[in-house]
């Protein structure tokens, strides 16, 4: 009795099935994960974004507003004083000491690690001005008062997964810098 073996085609056949079988189960575990960075990110701005309306609601005021009585974009270190002032770790800024926010880690960060942008209405006039939010303006990006200011006390923001600050992008309609998460999106 002869033994039946298989062609070096249908070897190759089914090698070819599995891999593009593989290829299509890897791709959407990929938009998988990226969905849950999302959603993480998403809710770790909520919490954060409770936190400082907690702390305005128990000190009257925002974090820094004894500092600045205009907008503010937090830049990176004032940013780190912001988390330890919500978690009761500095008591300059929450006299206090009360915990308004907890985490495992020692940072506070998106499901890209990178920090979130915040940006705080000082003035309390019911909005975060553009130009806080956008930076500087030239001819190409003008500044439009109704359409770039955002009607929120407190607006939070994550670079993505590409780490690059696009609100200016955002608000020249870049497509290609389109992955921010925005607290002002819901």
């Amino acid at each position: 009795m002869k033994t039946r073996r298989f062609t070096l085609v249908e070897l190759l056949t089914v090698i070819t099935i599995i891999a593009v079988l593989a290829g299509l189960a890897a791709g959407g575990f990929l938009k998988v994960s990226e969905k849950a960075r999302i959603v993480q990110t998403k809710a770790r701005m909520s919490a954060l974004q409770m936190a400082i309306e907690q702390y305005r609601s128990t000190y009257s005021y925002y974090p820094f507003t004894l500092i600045s009585t205009v907008d503010k974009r937090l830049n990176s270190g004032e940013y780190e004083d912001l988390i330890k002032c919500l978690r009761a770790a500095d008591v300059d800024l929450n006299p206090r000491a009360l915990p308004m926010l907890s985490a495992d880690d020692d940072t506070y960060v998106d499901g890209w690690e990178g920090s979130y942008q915040v940006a705080l209405d000082l003035d309390y006039d019911g909005k975060v001005d553009g130009a806080v939010i956008y930076g500087y303006y030239d001819d190409d990006a003008p500044y439009d008062e109704d359409e770039d200011d955002i009607d929120r006390d407190v607006i939070i923001w994550s670079k993505g997964k590409d780490g690059l600050d696009s609100a200016i992008d955002n608000r020249l309609n870049d497509d290609d810098n389109d992955d921010n998460v925005n607290s002002w999106d819901d």
